[in-house]
Order: C-alpha cells, then sequence, then structure tokens
C-alpha cells in the first residue's frame, strides 16, 4: 500500500514540474509555498486551479512615465558656487 501511495507522489510530482515547466517555474513556486503555509494538501489539481484562477486576474498595473527633459539634468552638472556657512 504504500508502494502504491509512493508512485501516486510521484506522478504527482512530475505533473507539477511540468507545469511548472509549461506555465512560469515561479508562479507555481509562489503557489506550493502558499499551499505549505496554510497547511493545505499539494495536489496537481490544487496547483493547476490556484494556477488558473492567478490567469485571470491581471497582476500587472500599467505605469505611465513621462518623458524626462534632459536639459534638468543638465542643470545639474553645471558648476555653481556654494556659500560657505
Amino acid at each position: 500500500m504504500s508502494e502504491r501511495n509512493s508512485l501516486k507522489a510521484d506522478k504527482e510530482y512530475l505533473k507539477i514540474l511540468y507545469l511548472a515547466a509549461d506555465e512560469s517555474e515561479e508562479r507555481v513556486d509562489d503557489i506550493l509555498n502558499y499551499l505549505i503555509q496554510v497547511n493545505d494538501e499539494i495536489t496537481f489539481k490544487e496547483v493547476e486551479s490556484i494556477l488558473q484562477k492567478m490567469k485571470s486576474v491581471n497582476l500587472y498595473t500599467p505605469v505611465n512615465v513621462k518623458e524626462p527633459n534632459l536639459n534638468e539634468f543638465d542643470l545639474l552638472l553645471e558648476e555653481k558656487e556654494v556659500a560657505a556657512l
């Protein structure tokens, strides 16, 4: 019976590894750490389910960066007298 459980665990592990290779190692690692922290059972189905939920959520916020005025940087390089205190 324990050999059967070991085989099942090995298969689950390989499926999770393939999922990480196909999708995102970083995300799968985050999911595994989360499941360990909450003391939840680690199964391929659970990891895949959480990964699918993560995909449906936009994790990236668009950022608009104004182009800098390079003349302002030139001002920083000009020599200026400093008053002694």
